[in-house]
């Protein structure tokens, strides 16, 4: 597909009442793979259209034929985090690095902070770790306070607190990431 004609001229998601639904952004995937992002979240279990109009083309400039429209049914989507730097289970980590923390979508900045996203060296007793936590979008950065401590193992969890820009709470799947410290 030619990604310059797959636009919001081209492509609308229409409601059951079928009035458009304003597109936040449209991003590419690859070659054939779009994401239409709604700029409001769409209702769960309510039946939507998407239409791809004939102004989308192939990288030929071939039109589509006709307009095509699909239905879908509008869903909860739950948010995934993830500690990018350093990976999960990384060793040799520099006791003063920042963490890099990525998340599946856009993410509510208000409902991350240092008591929804917290660093602890698992050591008996658990020793808490002061951080900071600066970021918006799906991107953040956790700064402890301070040197961690040497050849140390260090948990970073997430609380179900955390929310989406949609109010969906974060996935208990990815409550804990570890890395170890180096010298």
């Amino acid at each position: 597909m030619n990604a310059s004609t797959v636009n919001t001229s081209n492509v609308q998601i229409l409601d059951p009442n079928n009035t458009s639904v304003p597109i936040g952004s449209i991003t590419t995937g690859g070659a054939n793979t779009f994401v239409f992002s709604p700029a409001s979240p769409l209702a769960s279990n309510t039946k939507y259209i998407i239409k791809f109009g004939t102004g989308i083309q192939d990288t030929f400039g071939t039109s589509l034929p006709q307009t095509l429209r699909y239905a879908f049914t509008g869903t909860s989507i739950t948010p995934v985090g993830l500690m990018l730097n350093p990976v999960n289970n990384a060793t040799g980590v520099s006791r003063t690095s920042s963490l890099s923390l990525w998340f599946s979508e856009n993410m509510n900045a208000t409902t991350i902070n240092s008591s929804t996203v917290q660093l602890a060296a698992v050591i008996a007793p658990s020793i808490s770790i002061p951080i900071t936590v600066s970021g918006s979008g799906n991107s953040y950065t956790v700064t402890p306070i301070g040197t961690l401590l040497p050849n140390t193992q260090y948990m970073l969890t997430f609380t179900t607190s955390i929310q989406d820009t949609s109010g969906n709470a974060m996935s208990a799947l990815s409550q804990a990431q570890y890395f170890t410290t180096g010298n």
